[in-house]
């Protein structure tokens, strides 16, 4: 018996960056609503997203404008309501100049099971490091 693998699931979205400032989050702004830190890599999605199994925790998705790998870790503010992740940024400078992104492709690839998500964090926090280095 051969199992096929489904094929990537493509989206628009509307992507906007966002940090740890209390106005943007909830009373716990380090903490994601899977009990994880926050880390770049980790994308916040809108309920819809969430709901409709289009894009589940654990979720790993190529965002257009980007060579490396995304997980959705996070839930965004239930006044959302349209297709719209939120990318997390260390730095509120690089959150305010991501902006607001319209119609953005976003390709989910894959899901990882919960005891991958600490490596997947590690190996994001490195490339990260590396491309604030290169700046």
């Amino acid at each position: 018996m051969v199992i096929k693998k489904p094929p990537p699931l493509k989206l628009l979205v509307t992507a906007t960056g966002y940090n740890s400032l209390p106005n943007q989050t909830d009373d716990s702004p380090f903490i994601t609503a899977t009990g994880d830190s926050v880390f770049w890599g980790g994308i916040a999605v809108s309920r819809p997203l969430l709901k409709k199994h289009l894009l589940p925790y654990g979720s790993v998705v190529f965002i257009e404008g980007y060579s490396n790998p995304f997980i959705v870790f996070d839930t965004m503010n239930a006044r959302f309501k349209n297709y719209k992740i939120d990318l997390w940024f260390r730095d509120f400078e690089d959150a305010w100049d991501y902006g607001v992104n319209r119609d953005l492709m976003v390709i989910k690839v894959g899901k990882l099971p919960r005891h991958m998500i600490p490596r997947f964090k590690s190996q994001i926090a490195s490339m990260y490091k590396f491309k604030k280095e290169l700046l």
